[in-house]
């Protein structure tokens, strides 16, 4: 079966990175946080085909299209993505986001000006035996 990709036409905000939350206000922090979520909630639930049902275990791969290159912190990019993964599970596309029923793969960086910013998300099913991938 195909994956289930998912495009959003935006980054998470910078605010949403630890080295950027604690240092800013907590209403900025909110508000960036809110948009975040109702962006990928309402681009995973467009995306998803009509029947889709949520898979019991599932991969999930995160590419970020940055405009240029520079230094990224990788654990930085997987604190942004958190509440995105949230509403993956609130739009239906996911059961849930815990160990058992996810595996989230390192986020991927890719350079290109003319699609930038856009977050793109690919959804594997996987096959479970026994409960148990």
């Amino acid at each position: 079966m195909e994956p289930l990709i998912i495009e959003i036409p935006c980054l998470p905000d910078p605010l949403l990175s630890p080295n950027r939350s604690r240092v800013a206000h907590w209403g900025q922090v909110t508000s960036a946080r809110n948009q975040w979520k109702h962006d990928v909630f309402f681009s995973a639930f467009h995306a998803k085909p009509e029947g889709w049902r949520p898979p019991e275990k599932a991969r999930i791969n995160i590419t970020f299209v940055y405009p240029f290159r520079r230094r990224r912190d990788q654990t930085n990019l997987i604190a942004m993505w958190k509440s995105g993964e949230d509403m993956l599970v609130a739009a239906g596309v996911l059961v849930d986001d815990d160990l058992v029923h996810l595996e989230t793969m390192v986020p991927r960086v890719e350079i290109d000006k003319a699609r930038s910013p856009l977050t793109i998300v690919s959804i594997e099913r996987l096959e479970v035996y026994n409960g148990q991938k």
